[in-house]
C-alpha cells in the first residue's frame, strides 16, 4: 500500500506479507503461518492476530492486541504496544520510542530487558519456563504488565 487506509478482517493465509508506505493498517482476525509487515511511515493495527509475526517499522506506531506467535518486532522511531495472549518468544527493538508489552498470567520465563535512556517498569522475572520476553531500547521507556 503506497499511502492512505487499508483495513482486512478475517483473513486466513498461510503467509501474509503487508508494506505500508504511508498511511495506516489494520487488521483482524488473522490467521497464518507467517505474518509480515513493513511499514515506512504510519501506523499498523493488528487485533487478533494468530501467526508467527515479523514487524519492522520504519517511523510510526504499531498496536497488537490479542496476539499468539513468536513475535519479532524492530522500530526505529515510534511506539510500539503489544498485548500477547500466549507465552511464545517475543523480541522488540526500538530505536526511538516507547515500548509497552502486556503479557498473560500464565508467563514465567525471563524477562531481558535493557533501555539506554530511559525508564524499565517490570514484573519481577520468574524464569520458571524458557519463555523469553526480550526487549531492547536505545531511547525511550519499557512498560511490562502482566495479568
Amino acid at each position: 500500500m503506497s499511502s492512505g487506509s487499508l483495513a482486512m478482517t478475517d483473513v486466513q493465509v498461510k503467509t501474509a506479507d503487508l508494506t505500508v508506505d504511508s498511511g495506516s493498517a489494520e487488521i483482524s482476525n488473522l490467521t497464518a503461518d507467517q505474518w509480515n509487515v513493513h511499514a515506512s511511515s504510519g501506523s499498523v493495527h493488528g487485533s487478533r492476530i494468530h501467526a508467527e509475526t515479523t514487524v519492522a517499522a520504519d517511523s510510526g506506531s504499531v498496536k497488537l492486541e490479542h496476539v499468539t506467535g513468536k513475535m519479532h518486532i524492530t522500530a526505529d522511531s515510534g511506539s510500539v504496544k503489544l498485548y500477547k495472549d500466549d507465552t511464545t518468544d517475543t523480541d522488540i527493538k526500538a530505536d526511538s520510542g516507547s515500548v509497552y508489552v502486556h503479557l498473560p498470567s500464565s508467563f514465567s520465563g525471563f524477562l531481558d530487558l535493557q533501555a539506554d535512556s530511559g525508564s524499565i517498569q517490570a514484573p519481577d522475572s520468574k524464569r520458571d519456563t524458557k519463555d523469553l520476553l526480550k526487549v531492547r531500547a536505545s531511547s525511550g521507556s519499557i512498560v511490562v504488565e502482566q495479568g
